[in-house]
């Protein structure tokens, strides 16, 4: 019975909104979790449509000098938040409008913070010995940083409060707004310096429409004291020991890279990540939508926790597996529907590596989630500086042989990649609670690659049709094999649809009150 419930309760982790307004518990994991999932669909739009168009304007070279730029900007950027943002969402989920004047702390001490990013990044691109053109799109980063680091306190608060429809809704005005003025950037021939503009000025309307709605819900924003600002110095520590671990193993292979492999090898690794990092949204939408929930599970109802955690988990597998699979049968047809130019088909083996990161990504996310609102960011901090230091030794290992075999470094920084999100996941599933994921959760997994290997081996027999036609046909034959493995159940489909109805003709009751 137990396997039956895990089976075909991965949409109840959308549910739980629902068994919360019975139980007059207000929790609004469901519509959350939708709303997102609504607003994202702008946001997969628009990085699908970037994933296109800049390897075709930039090209290899400059695609890999746009890369190591926002790599250095982000590395340098872990200075302007040292972690603020996540301890303001736990704070305010915790205390509610009452953590207002964390909110305002928080945001006064991004000032000295921004300053001090700023003056990194300036030595960075001189100790570094960037090219001119390198140097110039860092400097055009600068800015990024001063408003992400606003953003993320800003919509951090939103989290906390769990209102996700502005965060959403400001993902979508901003990728939008990215793409329409990339395109202009492209028919101006503003060359990729004006790409780096429209990096900044999405950022700006990001962060208009979230500090709108952060005002609108009238939270007290009184700065504490001294003491306050230590408290949220203190409080943010952990979390930006693991974040900013996380970010140098995220950008660091592409500093080493660098410096073994040529520009346009940059560039084919930038390419093969845009395609792959597009359904990541899936995982960020979940995490994102039940971290309050999780936190305030955590000191109140431990095994509802729990049911959470493993809901969650298995709905991003359900979700991230049968894409993975999609993504290494499909990498080759990808490059060509794409129209890429020719020298992106050193893409193709990095698409199909990176493609198996993707559910230890997702799955990485959910167990990182559930110790932080457990209160075990540290021990998740400790995992991250362990990565951070295994990824780079990897990179070291494995960049310059797989450069010299087969003149594509970024082989051996794709293999390190996934190694490393392996290495997480294990040390995460360690530092959990016992008890959390059970053996039945394992062999949910285990259905959901089974269906997806069915599905993959049908792709991939159907050579002479088109991409579009192979990639539904795929998804019927993954659905119909997780209704039969039961990874799905009919009541989950119903549900979606149900949602999906009640957004369409809101003046209808479809799923009866929510929270």
């Amino acid at each position: 019975m137990a396997i039956k419930e895990a089976a075909a309760g991965n949409v109840e982790v959308l549910g739980e909104a629902r068994a919360d307004a019975v139980e007059g518990g207000g929790g609004r994991v469901a519509g959350n979790v939708l709303a997102l999932g609504t607003g994202q669909l702008v946001t997969w739009t628009a990085s699908s449509v970037l994933a296109i168009a800049l390897p075709h304007y930039l090209g290899d070279r400059q695609l890999g000098q746009i890369s190591l730029a926002f790599s250095i900007t982000e590395l340098c950027g872990l200075l302007a938040s040292l972690g603020t943002g996540t301890y303001v969402t736990k704070e305010v989920a915790r205390r509610g409008k009452a953590a207002g004047g964390t909110v305002a702390t928080a945001l006064l001490l991004r000032v000295p913070l921004v300053l001090l990013t700023i003056v990194a990044a300036l030595l960075a691109s001189v100790l570094l010995q960037l090219d001119h053109e390198t140097r110039m799109l860092l400097y055009l980063f600068v800015p990024y940083i001063a408003l992400s680091a606003a953003f993320g306190i800003v919509s951090g608060a939103l989290m906390g409060l769990q209102i996700m429809r502005p965060i959403a809704v400001s993902n979508a005005v901003s990728k939008t707004l990215l793409v329409g003025c990339i395109l202009a950037a492209a028919y101006f021939d503003l060359g990729a310096a004006g790409i780096a503009v429209a990096w900044d000025i999405s950022m700006v309307a990001a962060l208009a429409v979230v500090t709108v709605a952060l005002v609108r819900e009238g939270i007290p924003m009184r700065a504490g004291s001294r003491a306050g600002a230590k408290a949220v110095l203190a409080g943010g520590l952990p979390f930006f020991v693991w974040q900013s671990s996380f970010l140098v193993y995220a950008r660091i292979d592409v500093i080493l890279l660098s410096i073994w492999a040529s520009e346009a090898v940059l560039g084919w690794y930038d390419a093969a990540y845009r395609i792959i990092s597009i359904p990541v949204f899936i995982p960020v939408i979940i995490t994102a939508a039940t971290f309050p929930r999780l936190s305030q599970l955590a000191i109140a109802d431990m095994e509802r926790f729990r049911d959470v955690a493993r809901r969650s988990l298995n709905f991003v597998l359900l979700l991230t597996v049968p894409i993975a699979a999609g993504l290494i049968v499909l990498a080759g047809d990808i490059i060509d529907f794409l129209g890429y130019p020719s020298e992106f088909e050193h893409s193709i083996p990095l698409i199909m590596i990176l493609a198996l990161h993707i559910p230890l990504v997702g799955a990485d996310m959910v167990v990182g989630n559930a110790l932080s609102a457990s209160s075990r960011q540290r021990a998740w901090a400790l995992a991250a500086v362990a990565a951070a230091v295994l990824n780079p030794a990897l990179n070291t290992v494995l960049i310059a042989p797989t450069e010299s075999a087969f003149s594509n470094g970024a082989i051996g920084a794709a293999t390190a990649t996934v190694v490393t999100e392996l290495f997480l996941m294990m040390c995460g599933l360690r530092l959990l609670e016992r008890g959390t994921f059970t053996v039945h959760d394992l062999a949910f997994a285990m259905k959901c690659v089974a269906a997806a290997t069915l599905m993959g081996a049908l792709v991939w027999a159907m050579p002479a049709v088109s991409l579009p036609l192979r990639v539904v046909a795929g998804a019927g034959v993954y659905l119909a094999a997780s209704l039969v493995l039961r990874t799905v159940s009919t009541d989950d489909i119903h549900f979606v649809h149900s949602y999906l109805l009640s957004r369409i003709m809101p003046r209808r009751t479809v799923l009866g009150e929510w929270p």
